[in-house]
């Protein structure tokens, strides 16, 4: 129950719009579709364990709330940041004692992955037998972060990046809960669903802010650039973020164009009919594998773009990777000629 200090605090405005059913949910319409995994257990009546695996607000914490409502089971949620084996044992004892009297459980843990392998074990036997069912989310790769034994009792669902039409949804659900309109232009409007980054806390937290500045003036871009800040990008030097925000990109490049370079002599000597030496032959051989490499690692660089919804800069991959390619193929050609001729 609150108190009287509690009510004159106001809730973030995120807060305040956490959806009251899955319905509600934006973006992940894969998962709460009536033929996704998540809409056919509800539908059901029969929840399995899972883990939610996304980025930063994307729904993960309502989805498992919701999912509990909805399959009238007792929530129990629990931080792997603040909780240890101690909470998990008052955790079992409960659904044990709920179990025994017909009820089921619900055992939500934010930050799985936080929790180390000894941890980790001590779900298995709960879950193994029904006493809880485990919601995890993280937004590490389960594949490195959990066990297997672990991972071999609950699906991994996959969480994607908020799109643009899913936060364009919630700008408009905000304005409804303000009761007022956004004081920005179109331009500014998108300007602050990019900034967001996928993330739909964030946009709220911004769209908030906004929301406090005078309704007198109306925000083009510019404007809206000083007022609030630009969300930045995941960055984790030991996990998936090192990889898709700096090594892997940069590292593919290289070897598109040392690739490129080599596959253009090899052309070039193909075509003038030149019969290269063992030497020649072991660099002509570096350059179809890393013709292959390039390929190979350059999917995997637009790939993990498209999974996080920025379908942009899988397209700018794809045109800077082609043009350097060429140039380096070009460039290949032509120093091959120059020797030759």
């Amino acid at each position: 129950m609150s108190n009287l200090f509690e009510s004159t605090v106001t809730r973030p405005l995120a807060d305040r719009m956490r959806p009251e059913s899955l319905g509600d949910v934006v973006g992940q319409d894969h998962l709460i579709g009536a033929a996704g995994p998540l809409g056919r257990m509800v539908a059901n009546g029969r929840m399995t364990s899972i883990i939610l695996w996304g980025p930063p607000g994307t729904g993960k914490t309502t989805i498992a709330r919701l999912l509990a409502d909805q399959s009238d089971l007792e929530f129990e949620p629990l931080s792997a940041v603040f909780s240890g084996v101690a909470d998990l044992r008052k955790v079992f004892d409960r659904a044990k004692d709920r179990r025994s009297v017909g009820r089921g459980t619900l055992l939500f843990i934010d930050e799985i992955h936080r929790f180390n392998k000894a941890q980790q074990d001590g779900f298995l036997p709960y879950v193994e037998d029904g006493t809880v069912v485990l919601v995890g989310a993280t937004t590490e790769n389960p594949s490195f972060e959990l066990n297997s034994a672990l991972l071999s009792r609950a699906q991994v669902l996959v969480l994607n990046r908020l799109s643009d039409e899913a936060m364009d949804v919630l700008l408009s659900r905000a304005e409804s809960v303000e009761g007022e309109t956004l004081p920005v232009n179109a331009d500014a409007r998108a300007a602050l669903r990019a900034m967001a980054d996928g993330d739909g806390r964030y946009l709220l937290n911004m769209a908030e802010e906004v929301f406090t500045l005078s309704n007198d003036t109306v925000l083009d871009t510019k404007a809206l650039a000083s007022a609030v800040q630009k969300r930045m990008p995941l960055y984790d030097k030991s996990q998936d973020g090192h990889w898709l925000n700096s090594g892997l990109p940069h590292g593919t490049m290289v070897v598109n164009i040392v690739g490129s370079f080599a596959l253009g002599c090899l052309l070039s000597a193909l075509a003038l009919e030149w019969s290269p030496s063992q030497e020649v032959r072991s660099f002509v051989q570096v350059g179809i594998l890393g013709a292959f490499t390039t390929f190979s690692a350059f999917s995997m660089d637009a790939y993990n773009q498209i999974i996080r919804g920025d379908y942009i800069t899988a397209a700018v991959y794809v045109v800077v990777s082609v043009i350097t390619g060429i140039i380096a193929l070009i460039i290949g050609v032509a120093l091959v000629r120059q020797i030759l001729t």
